[in-house]
């Protein structure tokens, strides 16, 4: 019984750190694109 509940937390904590690290990626990603649409080079022709 308490070994199963361990596990069953042990799976939901590792979906937790796996949805923050997806998170952290697109979150880096959008902030790559923001400083690229906000440098002046002429990107606003290309959309």
């Amino acid at each position: 019984m308490i070994k199963g509940v361990i596990i069953v937390a042990l799976i939901i904590f590792l979906l937790f750190i796996y949805s923050l690290v997806v998170t952290a990626k697109r979150a880096d990603r959008d902030m790559a694109k923001l400083f690229e649409d906000n440098t002046p080079s002429g990107n606003e022709e290309s959309r």
